[in-house]
């Protein structure tokens, strides 16, 4: 057998494969067969099944149970919430849009189905057999390929082809005895690991068709292996994966002379085992096999049962008894009498004589029982503490207190509880990490870009030509470009996830998510950090802004402060990004700050020359118009001296007889006439000229202004010019 072990890899005997791969699992489970009768016996005692009929007829102090149930609630409550980020946290669009994506779809995978049913399988394993198992699933979803014409499309077998339109990740939970591995001391050097499975007839028929009808079924529950009902019967399949060759191998006892299957790395993980490392109550370096808690106090478990049955006992025999006189029967009616009830008696004289009651009725003695049983109780409490003192559930984790102590002492029992408790929270917070991390690897490299938009409600293009396409679009039709234009594309998203070089995200959960917080605690914890923040900010202000104190080393310590609370990914992302400047480098921060202030100068240089240029101009406009009303106003005196004169050249021809001819009055009237036409003319030429003058210079002024404007409009989109 030693050689079928040792050859199977290269050997292509079926039968040898098989039946080496059979015992190889047989090997395991005798390497484990007394951790596996001893972790039955503690779920027996859990579930309060008692081993034979004395075990039935004795009463017992369930311990185990009560403490199970008291460490289920304290170390799981609720299922973690995903937190994934880029590992360096390095400013690229690409790789935090890509970390967003696979957050949201974890959350989705893990709303999808009962993940906390999952973990509270886990649970229960990691405290009662002392192990916890479970794997991961890629479940995807197909859908047949059609033709444009609405006909099925056919692959080179000449079957439908199909196509992916749907995927999704599972958990699920493996039971404790189905579960195999191979020996090893740590989980580094395990070479193989196993799931089993119960499959019917039909299961394996429709799973590996004729060998599936070949394999014989062989298994039945254990209840039920007196029966020759074939109702029962079951096949135990085995899926072996093999780090070795990267290959699952799929065997069962009830057909050793083949393998019912062998695949091919079906998930292609980095580690290859679907399963992240099993979650263990008691860790030991030198060896896998688990041990249940259970056995680290099981003595004090059975002399806690030996106690309870023996306080039973005396209870039921702390009755009050006694003896009568028999020559008085009448006195046994007394035990029965009601209240106000008197039994009469035929002999009360010879009662009386005798000492009445007390001479003829005798108690059976109590005070000895009663003692003892005082004794028991309290050495059964005593028992219950060691047992406490083992497990670590101190009385404050079971919400039980003493008035008599102080409130200090209980915080103080509190936060020591806490040390014991707390190394079992974080055990099942990291296998939960495991499982995600596995789960983001799978859909990094299994999950489709369509799959991917409808798990988590992104909205993105699909490549660089559809973003050009929707840019196009825009453009030709005058709207606002679409905000996937400024987002990468799914093309880009896929690239980094698949890419295991480019791949640098940091899978984890948020600290202390699986458990409830008290809500009390958690305002305190958050108005002091508030406080301490409002402090060291105002305190530590003006040193930052003298120059005393960087700003890099003034944010380390606020970080340094912070992290001693329970704050949000978040708010801690937002503290890394004080003082950061997109990444630029103090020569950088200098000339953009020169930028600002050349800037702020042409500004006001150019507000300036705006100011003299406009009093200049109106400086001009007013010497203008007080020229153009001086000329205006001679105008009028030159109208008025000729409306005065020809007025007074009609009176001297109105006054002159009309018999008298041509004289010298008449001709000084025309030469006056003339030399006012002529007067007008000039005057009303030169008027001429300066209204188009006037005219010019206006045109001069607008002119002026729009180039101002436009000097004005360039130097403010070009300050640097």
């Amino acid at each position: 057998m030693s050689g079928l072990i040792e050859s199977k890899d290269q050997d292509t005997d079926e039968g040898k494969i098989t039946t080496s791969w059979l015992r190889e699992l047989s090997l395991s489970s005798t390497h484990e067969e007394k951790w596996r009768k001893r972790a039955k016996k503690v779920i027996d005692r859990y579930r309060d099944e008692a081993s034979n009929e004395e075990d039935s007829r004795k009463s017992r102090f369930n311990i185990l149970f009560s403490n199970t149930e008291v460490l289920r609630g304290v170390i799981y409550q609720k299922s973690p919430i995903p937190d994934v980020r880029r590992r360096f946290l390095d400013r690229d669009q690409v790789g935090r849009e890509a970390a967003q994506v696979l957050q949201r779809a974890l959350a989705y995978c893990a709303d999808a189905y009962d993940f906390d049913g999952v973990m509270a399988g886990i649970v229960e394993d990691y405290l009662l057999p002392g192990r916890g198992v479970a794997k991961v699933k890629y479940i995807p979803s197909y859908a047949p390929m059609m033709k444009e014409t609405g006909e099925p499309l056919m692959d080179e077998s000449g079957e439908p082809a199909q196509e992916v339109i749907y995927e999704t990740v599972e958990t699920e939970y493996v039971e404790w005895e189905m579960f195999r591995m191979s020996p090893a001391k740590r989980w580094s050097k395990v070479r193989w690991v196993a799931f089993g499975e119960l499959l019917t007839r039909d299961e394996l028929k429709a799973q590996f068709g004729k060998k599936g009808q070949k394999c014989t079924l062989d298994w039945k529950p254990k209840d039920k292996e007196e029966e020759n009902d074939d109702m029962f019967k079951r096949a135990l399949v085995w899926s072996i994966w093999d780090k070795a060759s990267k290959k699952v191998h799929v065997v069962c006892k009830g057909l050793p002379s083949e393998r019912l299957a062998v695949k091919d790395d079906p998930l292609n993980l980095e580690q290859f085992f679907p399963c992240p490392k099993p979650v263990y109550s008691i860790r030991n370096t030198n060896t896998m096999i688990p041990v249940p808690e259970y056995a680290q106090y099981q003595d004090q478990a059975i002399e806690l049962d030996n106690l309870t049955a023996r306080i039973e006992a005396l209870t039921d025999g702390l009755r009050r008894r006694g003896v009568y006189d028999a020559a008085y029967p009448e006195l046994a009616k007394l035990a029965s009498a009601s209240d106000d009830e008197f039994v009469p008696i035929e002999k009360f004289v010879n009662l009386a004589e005798k000492g009445g009651l007390a001479a003829a009725l005798y108690e059976s003695p109590i005070e000895g029982i009663a003692k003892v049983l005082v004794q028991l109780m309290d050495q059964r409490e005593a028992v219950k503490q060691i047992i406490y003192e083992v497990t670590g559930i101190a009385d404050i984790v079971r919400g039980v207190s003493n008035s008599s102590e102080t409130l200090g002492a209980q915080e103080l029992k509190a936060r020591y509880a806490n040390s014991r408790t707390g190394p079992r929270q974080k055990d099942i917070q990291i296998f939960a990490r495991d499982l995600y991390r596995l789960k983001a690897e799978i859909i990094s490299e299994k999950f489709s870009p369509q799959t991917l938009a409808i798990m988590t409600g992104f909205d993105f293009a699909q490549n660089d030509a559809e973003k050009q396409a929707l840019a196009t679009q825009a453009q030709a039709m005058q709207q606002q470009p679409p905000e996937k234009l400024n987002k990468p594309t799914w093309e880009q998203i896929t690239k980094i996830l698949r890419d295991d070089k480019l791949r640098g995200f940091r899978v984890d959960i948020e600290t202390d998510s699986t458990v409830m917080p008290d809500a009390a605690a958690e305002q305190q914890n958050r108005i002091e950090l508030l406080t301490a923040i409002s402090g060291f900010v105002t305190g530590i202000a003006p040193a930052v802004q003298s120059g005393a104190i960087p700003m890099d080393l003034a944010k380390e310590m606020l970080s340094f402060g912070v992290r001693a609370f329970k704050v949000s990914p978040q708010l801690e992302d937002a503290l890394d990004q004080i003082g950061q400047n997109d990444g630029q480098d103090e020569k950088g921060q200098a000339a953009q700050m020169k930028v600002k202030e050349l800037e702020q100068q042409m500004q006001q240089m150019q507000q300036e020359l705006q100011d003299k240029r406009a009093e200049g101009q109106k400086m001009q406009n007013d010497a203008q118009v007080a020229q153009m009303n001086a000329q205006n106003d001679a105008l009028k005196l030159q109208i008025d001296q000729f409306n005065a004169e020809t007025n007074r050249i009609k009176v001297m021809q109105e006054a002159q007889p009309q018999d008298t001819g041509p004289d010298a009055a008449k001709l000084q009237i025309e030469q006056m006439k003339l030399a006012l036409e002529e007067r007008i003319a000039k005057l009303d030429s030169d008027t001429q000229i300066l209204i188009e003058q006037m005219k010019i210079n206006e045109k001069m002024c607008e002119k002026t202004l729009d180039i101002d404007s436009e000097v004005s409009d360039y130097y403010q989109h070009n300050p640097m010019e």
